[in-house]
C-alpha cells in the first residue's frame, strides 16, 4: 500500500460555483420567509431580516463568488500533508486541515486552523462546479485516503 506522505502536491484553484450560490439563496430565503410570521414588532422583523441578508451577501461574497480580500481563492495540499490556501488579494496562509472533514461527489467542506492569522479558521466550501472535475475527484479520493491521519498540532506536556 502506498503512503501518502510520497503523494505529489495538489494544487487546487478555485472558481465561483453557481451550485453553491443557488443553495445559499435558498436556505437565506427560507431563513427570511420564517421570520415575516413571528409576533415581533415591525422593526424586530427588519432587523432579523436584515442581518440574514447581510449574512446572505457575505457568504455569497466570499464562498460563492470568490470575491474580496478574504476570499479563499486556492489550495495547495503539500505532499508532506500542510496545507496552503491562497487569499483574493493574493496573501498565502498556511493552515492546518482539521479532522472532520466532509467529502461527498457534489460537495467536498475542509475545515482548516489557520497559522499566524488573528480569524484562527476557516471553512471552505467546494460545490462540484467549483473545481475543475479532475481536481474536485483528486481532493475527494487523497481525503478518504488520508481519513482523519492529517498532521495535527503538537501537544505540550
Amino acid at each position: 500500500m502506498s503512503s501518502g506522505a510520497y503523494a505529489a502536491p495538489l494544487r487546487l484553484e478555485l472558481r465561483p460555483s453557481r451550485v453553491l450560490a443557488t443553495l445559499l439563496c435558498a436556505l437565506h430565503a427560507v431563513a427570511m420567509l420564517s421570520v415575516l410570521p413571528l409576533s415581533l414588532e415591525w422593526w424586530w422583523r427588519s432587523a432579523l431580516l436584515s442581518v440574514v441578508f447581510l449574512s446572505l451577501v457575505h457568504v455569497l461574497r466570499r464562498q460563492a463568488l470568490l470575491a474580496g480580500a478574504n476570499a479563499v481563492r486556492g489550495l495547495l495540499w503539500e505532499s508532506d500533508g500542510s496545507w496552503l490556501l491562497t487569499l483574493g488579494d493574493g496573501r498565502s496562509c498556511a493552515a492546518l486541515l482539521l479532522p472532520g472533514a466532509f467529502v461527498h461527489p457534489w460537495l467536498v467542506v475542509l475545515n482548516f486552523k489557520l497559522e499566524d492569522a488573528w480569524w484562527g479558521s476557516r471553512a471552505v466550501v467546494l460545490c462540484a462546479d467549483g473545481l475543475d472535475g479532475q481536481s474536485h475527484r483528486r481532493l475527494r479520493v487523497r481525503l478518504r485516503l488520508a481519513g482523519d491521519r492529517s498532521p495535527q498540532e503538537p501537544t505540550s506536556r
